[in-house]
């Protein structure tokens, strides 16, 4: 019996072509291996009533593109445990698949199809069992798959070994087809490497050549489509035909991989290799695919894995549709509970967070679409989805506590974890979303339920030990009592841990801590807005101009050197009578730099992101302005786009003379609104110092009007 050759590496990319799916596998050692895997598509038909499976199978077989039929006995519904009768369906090539299902439903042998939108690679990637970013064991036969094994490599915060080659284009200008005048290549940090300038030629010369010598496994840009667009008509103006892949096929095949994998920057740089390789081996998708699909669909592509493995068939999505009035829902789901907080300044204040509270409950409790309100044996389809993912973020956010912040190592479980945390928070929240196949919105309102039931107990618990609860909301409260030191604080988090059955934990322990009021009414509290310093000394804020993608980076800078002078103090009254002072004065000094012209167009400029077609809107917005100039200009933003721009003269009369884009600003730079940015700088300010106002009005300062 012939032996095949052995291998241990990581899976790279797969994706069908044709009748075959072709993996990349980046080995421990030595280049990285392409092998092809047969690849037959297939579905689920139920026959229509009165029709035998034998009958059906005799019809089916007389299909062109139908290879096999087979009579099978499956679960049809996570709902009900019982089998029915159905037709195992093996299509002759994914390219007649649709042509398949079109004739299947404009059939009357059948009353339901199955398992049939999947993409073709999920529904391989299900069959064998294994997906991107994955650690394996392959064995093959010159370009033959014939067993693939995963190795369990679960607990290591180091990410596969993928090298990256990141870098955007600047073009002269923003037609399709003008030449490009620099190409900026980054390092794994997002620091500059390497600026490539001088003429096209040349430019293009040196970036493939560049490439060519990393041989990356992923290429990274900021614009991945529109980029690599550009770089083919580019290197067709100048005759060139670089080999774009690892084994041939040039510029015309680029889009098709090629053993590369193709990401966007933006993506790359909030997630990294490690963030993104848990969505794939969440979702059992490719790494492109994960740093694209929102977090509904990626829920989706599990929530199906999970029904695979367990043998259910997947309806289609939207077959799921629960009817109920607004009054009904109202009744039924309150939502979390919020107890507001007590605004001003606090000293000492822990910061106990619930971990994972929603999937904690989901996983603890057995919540699922199909047992609320049931009593079921075994574990529902939505703790299966949860419980991995749970696992995994709590290990990796304890793995991080102890680890050097800033470190690598630190920064992979960082990565890690954050992505987990966005799936586990939206796995509660998909639950009761209409676009959910399984979707049951009891499920969402009895996760609800035990978790306010679970909160109101923490704070009564905090009470009855001495502690004042200042603020709780969902799945946290601030707590504080005189003299108590962090291990007093971990010591009721344990407490309530045991009595509630729900892990908690000490998340922050803040030195100083201030609840924000409402800004249209300071006589209100308001929740999820507060800022405050840590004991080891760092700035934690939630809610506040700095944590805002939209506000210019100079008011960002601004209130993070306010929120430093507060708290460059030993208690909570050298913090109002010296401190704020300081504060003041330091704001009207930054007012004044603006005032003069000294601020730097970067620091001024403002990014807002288009929600839809530029076409679609009304209004005049800034941003709307702004995106509206660059149209002229020939520049076609999209939904999903930002737009960078200034206040040039934000009082004219002309809205189109009021911003100015950024877009090649350096050819049309007349300064910028002085006053306006001032109004900013102090608007800015009062959110930081507002709150420590002891008449709760606005702080004012001479000279800044």
């Amino acid at each position: 019996m012939a032996v095949g050759v052995r291998s241990l590496g990581w899976i790279l990319d797969v994706y069908i072509r044709g009748r075959k799916a072709i993996l990349w596998i980046k080995p421990e050692d030595g280049p990285i291996i392409r092998l092809e895997d047969e690849y037959r598509p297939d579905l689920y038909a139920e026959p229509s009533r009165g029709l035998s499976q034998e009958e059906a199978i005799t019809l089916l077989e007389s299909h062109p593109n139908i290879e096999l039929v087979e009579a099978e006995e499956r679960r049809c519904s996570i709902e009900s445990m019982d089998k029915k009768p159905v037709l195992h369906i093996l299509v002759d090539d994914p390219h007649d698949y649709r042509r398949v299902i079109a004739d299947l439903e404009g059939s009357r042998l059948i009353r339901g199809l199955y398992n049939i939108d999947l993409l073709h690679i999920q529904r391989y990637l299900f069959s064998r069992g294994v997906a991107p970013a994955y650690k394996v064991e392959v064995e093959y036969d010159g370009l033959k798959l014939w067993d693939v094994r995963i190795l369990d490599d679960s607990l290591e915060a180091s990410p596969p070994p993928f090298s990256t080659y990141i870098f955007s284009l600047k073009p002269e200008s923003s037609q399709a087809d003008e030449p490009i005048s620099e190409v900026t290549i980054y390092d794994e940090e997002l620091g500059v490497r390497d600026r490539i300038r001088g003429a096209e030629g040349e430019i293009l010369r040196v970036f493939w050549e560049g490439m060519a010598g990393a041989d990356p496994d992923i290429l990274v840009s900021s614009h991945p489509e529109a980029d690599l667009r550009r770089l083919r008509r580019r290197c067709l103006a100048w005759g060139l035909e670089p080999d774009a892949g690892r084994h041939g096929g040039g510029m015309e095949d680029f889009r098709m991989h090629r053993g590369r994998v193709i990401l966007g920057l933006e993506a790359f740089g909030e997630r990294g290799v490690a963030g993104l390789a848990e969505l794939s081996r969440f979702a059992f998708i490719p790494l492109e695919l994960s740093s694209r699909w929102p977090a509904g669909r990626i829920i989706d592509s599990r929530q199906c894995l999970e029904a695979y493995r367990m043998g259910i068939l997947i309806p289609r999505r939207g077959s799921h549709v629960i009817h109920r009035t607004a009054l009904e829902t109202i009744q039924r789901d309150r939502g979390g509970f919020v107890m507001a907080p007590i605004a001003g300044l606090h000293e000492n204040v822990a910061e106990l967070d619930y971990e994972s509270m929603f999937p904690s409950i989901i996983v603890r409790e057995n919540i699922s679409y199909e047992t609320v309100g049931a009593s079921r044996d075994g574990v529902g389809l939505l703790g299966l989805v949860a419980a991995e993912p749970l696992r995994r973020r709590i290990h990796f956010k304890h793995m991080r506590r102890v680890l050097p912040r800033g470190s690598a190592e630190w920064t992979w479980c960082e990565q890690r974890q954050r992505a987990l945390k966005g799936i586990l928070v939206c796995i509660y929240g998909y639950s009761g979303c209409f676009a959910n196949r399984y979707g049951n919105i009891s499920t969402f309102e009895e996760v609800n339920r035990i978790a306010r039931d679970r909160l109101i107990e923490s704070v009564n618990i905090a009470l009855s030990q001495g502690f004042k609860v200042l603020y709780a909301d969902t799945d946290s409260i601030f707590v504080k009592r005189r003299g108590a030191t962090a291990q007093d604080y971990e010591q009721l988090a344990e407490l309530i841990s045991s009595r509630v059955g729900l892990p908690i934990s000490l998340e922050n322990h803040y030195r100083f801590i201030v609840f924000l009021r409402r800004g249209t009414d300071g006589r209100l509290e308001v929740a999820k807005r507060y800022f405050g310093k840590l004991m080891d000394g760092i700035i934690h804020s939630r809610g506040i101009w700095l944590r805002r993608g939209d506000a210019p980076q100079i008011a960002k800078s601004l209130q993070e050197e306010l929120m430093r002078i507060l708290f460059d103090a030993e208690s909570s009254e050298e913090v109002l009578r010296f401190q704020v002072p300081k504060a003041l004065e330091h704001l009207r000094e930054r007012c004044m730099e603006v005032l003069e012209g000294e601020a730097g167009w970067r620091e001024l400029a403002i990014s807002k992101r288009l929600s839809r077609p530029l076409r679609c809107y009304r209004s005049r917005l800034p941003h709307i302005i702004a995106a509206r100039q660059l149209k002229i200009k020939g520049v076609d933003l999209g939904a999903g786009d930002l737009v960078e721009f200034l206040y040039a003269e934000s009082g004219n009369r002309n809205p189109h003379r009021r911003v100015v884009p950024t877009h090649h600003l350096g050819r049309e730079w007349r300064g910028y609104d002085k006053r306006k940015y001032v109004h900013l700088l102090k608007r800015a300010a009062m959110e930081i110092l507002g709150p420590l106002n002891p008449e709760g009005g606005e702080y004012s300062h001479p000279n800044l009007t």
